[in-house]
């Protein structure tokens, strides 16, 4: 039972914007689309319109999981695995966990990846074949603080979501 005096967790469309990062206009779109949890109005004159914040939080965890780790208070909101600075992670790991990120059930393809590399949005690999290094690596790989740094980016913009076979 929740005492009579208690708080309960309410945002306006405004502290949503505030709370995941997002402009205002952003929080409009969200609130016509299916699923979003519905508001009610508070107050006594012309009142204001609320959501319950953990419904909001759980839609936007399932819907846009991007925007739902701006709004957590945590250093590790993805719950990426954690390891030494200096452990040696594959292209194919930070496809996967890139893919985590996106809230998407398949990797992000490695040639993507290797795209965002030659347009330098993503760092080059840190260790390489041949490089002299010890231990020997027989595909390019990645130091973990170098890794977690590029999936934990600020990540501005979100691609418009399409419908069915829209383009």
């Amino acid at each position: 039972m929740i005492p009579a005096d208690a708080e309960e967790a309410v945002l306006t469309a405004e502290e949503i914007a505030e709370t995941y990062g997002v402009p205002l206009s952003q929080v409009h779109n969200w609130t016509r689309m299916d699923g979003f949890p519905q508001g009610r109005t508070v107050g006594v004159v012309g009142g204001m319109l609320v959501r319950e914040s953990e419904a909001v939080d759980d839609w936007l965890h399932v819907n846009f999981p991007v925007h739902w780790a701006k709004g957590q208070e945590s250093d590790n909101p993805y719950d990426l695995p954690v390891m030494g600075p200096k452990t040696l992670v594959t292209l194919k790991t930070i496809a996967e966990l890139e893919a985590k990120i996106l809230g998407r059930d398949k990797p992000v393809p490695i040639a993507t990846l290797r795209g965002y590399i030659s347009k330098r949005t993503m760092p080059a690999a840190d260790r390489t074949p041949g490089d002299g290094k010890h231990p020997e690596v027989t595909e390019r790989m990645w130091h973990w603080k170098t890794a977690s740094q590029w999936l934990n980016r600020p990540r501005q913009r979100m691609r418009r979501q399409v419908q069915g076979g829209e383009r």
